[in-house]
């Protein structure tokens, strides 16, 4: 059984592995905000009723949302295992 140096306390081993969770977290809400708004964005570019301005504006926001869903995507997947060891 391996066991912490006594210099180092449970809070500082807990502490990065908590960072780890939370910043994955983070991202997969942020996805799905992201994603939500891409498909209401979606919804403006498609509805003949409304202006083309208004159109164009939302084709263009959903490709960013599309964009950003993707990148925390990536970085939600990019965050360190919260259970590894170190």
């Amino acid at each position: 059984m391996l066991c912490p140096s006594r210099s180092e306390s449970p809070q500082r081993l807990l502490t990065p592995h908590l960072r780890n969770a939370a910043n994955s977290a983070s991202e997969t809400i942020q996805q799905g905000v992201s994603g939500t708004s891409k498909e209401a964005n979606k919804q403006v570019a498609k509805d003949g009723d409304a202006s083309l301005t208004d159109r164009a504006t939302a084709g263009k926001d959903a490709l960013s949302d599309k964009a950003s869903e993707e990148k925390h995507a990536v970085s939600s997947l990019n965050n360190p295992d919260t259970y590894s060891s170190h």
